[in-house]
């Protein structure tokens, strides 16, 4: 892939030998006719302008093979969230999560405050899934990235499995709502 300033991008992989197979007999259709995501154009749209783009797209490319994802928020120092849905190697769709990618001592810092909070209350927050990764830019500034499940688990509803970002909420969110019930109830 060559960006708009004639840097070429190579990505190299290494796959289990059923996998390996199974990605090199779909031809160009994955499984049940899905076509192949074209990850470089999805991170080329999320990134676009993004002065961490070159990072952000090697850690979402650490983190999935094959995805499609969409920017819900980005902020002002630098931080991105995105939604994003893995595809398996034969083309099924995988749990869809929440990415945040941002400076590594955020991400850290994130990370961990996450774990506390799903510690303390592991019905309504969450989950973090897997550890974050880290990368370093070409100036040497450590950036990473952390996956969320969707708050909720809405995507188990088949309803609510196509539905818009919308759905989701934040932890913030959620605390409102709760005090307003019981500012309610009271």
């Amino acid at each position: 892939e060559k960006d708009g300033q004639g840097v070429q991008t190579r990505f190299w992989r290494w796959d289990k030998l059923a996998t390996f197979q199974a990605s090199a007999t779909q031809g160009v259709k994955g499984a049940a006719g899905v076509s192949p995501q074209n990850v470089a154009e999805t991170c080329e749209k999320l990134f676009k302008g993004h002065p961490r783009a070159e990072t952000y797209k090697k850690l979402l490319l650490e983190m999935f093979d094959s995805f499609e994802a969409q920017k819900l928020c980005g902020g002002f120092s630098g931080s991105v969230v995105i939604r994003v849905q893995p595809f398996e190697a034969d083309g099924r769709k995988g749990e869809p999560c929440i990415v945040k990618l941002d400076a590594g001592d955020a991400i850290e810092e994130e990370f961990q405050n996450s774990a506390n909070v799903f510690e303390a209350l592991p019905d309504r927050a969450a989950r973090i899934l897997g550890d974050a990764v880290y990368a370093k830019t070409e100036k040497g500034e450590r950036l990473g990235a952390m996956r969320l499940e969707l708050a909720g688990a809405c995507w188990n509803v088949p309803e609510l499995a196509q539905g818009s970002a919308n759905l989701l909420s934040t932890f913030k969110d959620l605390l409102l709502y709760e005090g307003e019930q019981v500012f309610m109830g009271s």
